[in-house]
């Protein structure tokens, strides 16, 4: 296959297969800023099942530092080189909603530690009760 020849495969392929999943999935995500669009076309292209029900869910909520937080953790990849990819997709994401998550690259068994800290850092403090 020639570098034209696999140019237009890869077009092809996101223009008639992966943006039209993209769009069934996330009926917002023409109106998204482009950086996040382009990360997550990266992750449908990888894995279509990475835009999952909570990255979904996010995005309809507009609770986008919960989706950056989904996209860097919320995976089972173990390769250093996918946890790479996601920590950089998640940061392309996020700077599409003028955002700069700081995400680690942690081990597989580390991951789900990372996501609950990340996670619990976006709630709201408890106010202390008035007396």
């Amino acid at each position: 296959m020639s570098q034209a020849q696999a140019g237009h495969f890869v077009q092809q392929r996101a223009l008639l297969q992966d943006i039209p999943s993209l769009r069934r999935k996330l009926p917002t995500y023409s109106q998204l800023p482009e950086s996040s669009r382009l990360a997550l076309l990266s992750m449908h292209w990888n894995s279509p099942k990475l835009v999952g029900p909570n990255l979904q869910r996010f995005i309809q909520e507009k609770n986008w530092p919960a989706a950056s937080g989904e996209i860097a953790y919320g995976h089972s990849g173990t390769l250093p080189g996918l946890i790479k990819r996601r920590i950089f997709e998640a940061g392309e994401f996020g700077k599409g909603f003028k955002l700069s998550p700081v995400f680690e690259e942690t081990r597989i068994e580390k991951r789900k530690a990372a996501y609950d800290d990340y996670m619990n850092s976006l709630k709201p403090a408890a106010k202390a009760p008035v007396k």
